[in-house]
């Protein structure tokens, strides 16, 4: 895969160096920038790419690529970005000397800044393309070691990722039950005989010094990661410290600020916004095409509980025939609780309107929650909004969920929506609240598309 970014991201340098000078010809007074001098201002593409490659390999974006070749386009946008400046720095120090030692041509330096703010860019994505093309081709093969209790979690986290295998579950001790692949004092024969690449250690009841022993062992033949278990706590907010050599994670700040609430109501106000003006054609289009194609409204809508426990009525594209719209609670959307979801699932093709499957799958049936964002009932990101007599107002982890605005998406949307467990949505749900970040919401609005276009999870 290393050769492959490196030829990657020379060409990737290339690009960004070419379209930098293209939108500077534009906009530049300098003649220097003019698009007459494009020819002879590409010849410092080839110094601006070398220069590049070498600040990708100082800052340990290829060693990173090899040691996680399942990594996040969205979380490694700033290091991609640093390696840019850094590539953009290394690139005038080299001018400079090259032009004190060989009376070189100095490059301008307006031509490196704007290649350097596409490069970031540039190389974010082309990572991510190789990485689908090399892992398309060469899954990484995985097992995880887990008592059974953690096994069906981590394994629905890791299909939702492309490129992995889980070839089976390895039982921490002897004998393996029949539905694990061996247990992990055979750690060596079963990485041999199954041709794994990574071991996932997650929940063992095992003692600490047989548990650590197997890890080191399995370490020196594969690649190892770790479930931490207490991984409903721990988010990407958790900072790995240390105490006079002890390693210590800490958890995210407890609540958000004053200043964070503002921020999140502020974005939802400018998305929602701009999402329903660009998208009042598309919405008119569905809303022609529902009302001529089924009997019944328009719109769906639904009382839901809220922020601190109200109840607001959230507003849908209606998907269900009109005979079917008031057969149970949740029989519209069937995203809330676990019997929600048996009904969903148990719907036929002809329960649903001509493009009620297709506005389901897609998620287009929920863009008139847009309002609902604009009113203020609900947030862009946030818990998914149950239905009143499937909510859980008892439990103290469950009550959480109210201390923010329900979301249109949120990390059940993301992480897998309808083939989560009621359990495994109330764990999410709790994670986000507990551990919310403004750039956390970005991170999952751009991720969201992509569950949307594989139809994660939706029937």
């Amino acid at each position: 895969m290393t050769v492959a970014l490196l030829l990657s991201d020379f060409l990737a340098a290339w690009i960004s160096f070419f379209v930098g000078l293209a939108v500077l010809s534009k906009v530049s007074s300098l003649p220097a920038n003019n698009l007459h001098h494009l020819r002879s201002n590409l010849n410092h593409g080839w110094g601006f790419a070398l220069s590049m490659l070498v600040a990708l390999t100082i800052s340990g974006r290829y060693r990173a690529a090899y040691r996680s070749p399942t990594q996040s386009t969205f979380n490694d946008l700033r290091d991609y970005f640093h390696s840019a400046v850094l590539g953009g720095f290394i690139t005038l120090l080299a001018a400079r000397i090259l032009d004190h030692v060989r009376n070189f041509h100095i490059v301008v330096t307006t031509q490196v800044v704007i290649g350097t703010m596409f490069a970031g860019i540039v190389f974010a994505f082309s990572h991510s393309l190789v990485r689908h093309i090399v892992l398309s081709r060469y899954p990484i093969r995985i097992a995880i070691v887990d008592d059974g209790s953690d096994f069906n979690r981590i394994h629905t986290h890791l299909k939702l990722q492309h490129g992995v295998d889980v070839v089976g579950r390895i039982n921490p001790s002897s004998p393996s039950p029949e539905d694990c692949i061996g247990s992990l004092p055979d750690a060596e024969s079963i990485i041999t005989d199954f041709r794994l690449n990574r071991i996932i250690f997650g929940s063992s009841s095992k003692g600490n010094d047989e548990y650590v022993n197997a890890y080191r062992l399995c370490s020196q033949l594969v690649d190892i990661e770790l479930v931490p278990r207490t991984n409903e706590l721990i988010s990407w907010r958790s900072r790995l410290t240390e105490i006079n050599g002890l390693p210590v994670l800490e958890i995210a700040p407890r609540h958000a600020s004053h200043y964070d609430q503002v921020l999140k109501r502020a974005f939802d106000i400018t998305v929602s916004l701009t999402v329903l003006v660009l998208s009042l054609p598309l919405t008119l289009c569905l809303a022609l095409m529902i009302k001529l194609t089924s009997r019944g409204p328009i719109f769906f809508r639904q009382s839901r509980l809220g922020y601190r426990g109200t109840s607001f009525v959230i507003w849908k594209f209606r998907t269900l025939r009109n005979s079917h719209v008031d057969h149970g609670s949740t029989s519209e959307d069937g995203n809330s609780m676990s019997l929600a979801l048996a009904r969903k699932k148990s719907l036929l093709q002809s329960d649903y309107t001509p493009i009620g499957r297709f506005l389901r799958r897609s998620g287009l049936d929920e863009l008139p929650q847009f309002l609902n964002v604009l009113a203020g009932s609900m947030s862009i990101v946030g818990p998914r909004p149950f239905v009143s007599n499937e909510s859980d107002l008892t439990s103290p982890t469950a009550i959480r969920r109210y201390d923010v605005r329900p979301g249109i998406t949120g990390l059940w949307q993301v992480t897998g929506r309808n083939e989560l467990t009621h359990e495994e949505l109330g764990e999410l749900d709790y994670l986000y609240v507990s551990a919310w970040s403004f750039w956390w919401d970005v991170k999952i609005c751009f991720e969201t598309p992509r569950a949307m276009f594989r139809g994660l999870g939706a029937y």
